[in-house]
């Protein structure tokens, strides 16, 4: 499944290389578990380059040669940083936060929330 998804985005690239390179990136069982789990949940997830392994997987075929997108954020467009799954594609770290601001209990603007406070209620950082 995982091989036929990325032969579908690069068009008719080389299996062959395609494999090795899926080999080398899935040396532990556990690493071949999370990126079935990424394709199956995503079939195009090649091309969005997210979660984070997908994205080193993209890299490596990269460095293979085969012609592949880098991989950067839809919202901001930045490439060379970990892009993580969200509802509309992979995006940076950054964007992430911005995508999950939400109303700060202690002033009532919506803020990047940091982290939520031992009692669950959301506060920013004020400075």
């Amino acid at each position: 499944m995982i091989l036929e998804s990325i032969a579908a985005t690069v068009g008719e690239a080389d299996r062959l290389a395609i494999a090795r390179v899926l080999n080398q990136t899935t040396a532990k069982p556990t690493m071949f578990a999370s990126l079935y789990r990424a394709f199956l949940g995503h079939p195009d997830a090649v091309s969005i380059g997210a979660p984070p392994l997908v994205g080193r997987l993209v890299m490596a075929l990269r460095e293979a040669g085969i012609a592949i997108g880098e991989p950067a954020c839809l919202g901001c467009g930045r490439t060379k940083h970990k892009v993580t799954s969200s509802q509309e594609g992979g995006v940076c770290g950054n964007y992430r936060r911005r995508q999950l601001a939400t109303t700060c209990v202690s002033c009532g603007k919506i803020k990047i929330v940091h982290k939520p406070n031992q009692h669950e209620r959301n506060i920013a950082h004020h400075h």
